[in-house]
Parts: structure tokens; C-alpha cells; sequence
């Protein structure tokens, strides 16, 4: 039966489907890291009047990253319109600010979500395990 799990591991996913789902779950935990990151620094920096838009970003990025975890074609295509864009503009970022520490973090997280996007593209056994998760799902 789908979506079972036996000694901590799914049933039913061939090897290419466990190691998408890997995938998936390593870019989603670096992507909230990143969003972490983001929020503690700019409320060192800027101030913590803006915390509630922040954390509203945050679980707009949670629900997001569990939609896209369910297999959806359209979270799919959100993500690699969000993390391509939001990847290039941090190396933009990157290239205007040069090698500081905060020109270092852009450049990480720019390299980090453009990666995703390519994954969420390219990687067949990432689309194998969204198949996996959409099957019997209309």
C-alpha cells in the first residue's frame, strides 16, 4: 500500500523513487535554513517591526514545500519559477556586492535555489518520485 512505511523507510518506492524523495527532502530542509537564516538576519539588521511579514513568508515557504512534496505539477512549476528567479537575483546580489560575508551568503543561496530549480527540471528520479506520490491522487 502506498505511503507506508516499514523500519522507517516508504513501501512500494522503487530505489530511483527513494532517492528523489531524498533529494526532495534535503533541498526543502536547506530552503527552510535558508528562510531561517534570512528571517534572524533581517531582524538583526532592520529590526523586528517586520517579523509578522516574515513569518508569513515562512509558511507561505512551508506550504509550499509540502505541496510541492505531495507531487503537484503546479507547485512544480511555482517552484522553479520562484527558486530561478530568486537564485539568479541573489547572485545578482552576489556580483554587485562582491566577496563579503553577506555577498558569500547570497551567492550560497542563490547557488542553493538555482540548483533546485535544475533538480525540480532535470532530475528523473526527482520527477519518478513526484509520479509516485500523484499516483491515485486526482
Amino acid at each position: 500500500m502506498k505511503g507506508q512505511f516499514e523500519g522507517g523507510e516508504p513501501t512500494g518506492m522503487t530505489e530511483q523513487q527513494k532517492l528523489g524523495r531524498m533529494i526532495v527532502l534535503i533541498y526543502a530542509g536547506l530552503t527552510l535554513l535558508i528562510s531561517v537564516g534570512v528571517i534572524i538576519l533581517f531582524a538583526t539588521s532592520v529590526g523586528t517591526d517586520h517579523l509578522p511579514v516574515q513569518f508569513f513568508r515562512f509558511g507561505l515557504t512551508i506550504c509550499l514545500l509540502m505541496w510541492l512534496f505531495s507531487g503537484s505539477k503546479v507547485a512544480k512549476g511555482i517552484s522553479i519559477i520562484l527558486f530561478g528567479l530568486g537564485g539568479g537575483l541573489a547572485l545578482l546580489g552576489f556580483l554587485e556586492g562582491g566577496p563579503s560575508t553577506g555577498g558569500l551568503g547570497m551567492a550560497a543561496m542563490g547557488g542553493c535555489y538555482l540548483s533546485f530549480a535544475i533538480v525540480l527540471i532535470a532530475s528523473k528520479s526527482v520527477n519518478d518520485f513526484f509520479a509516485f506520490q500523484r499516483d491515485g491522487k486526482d
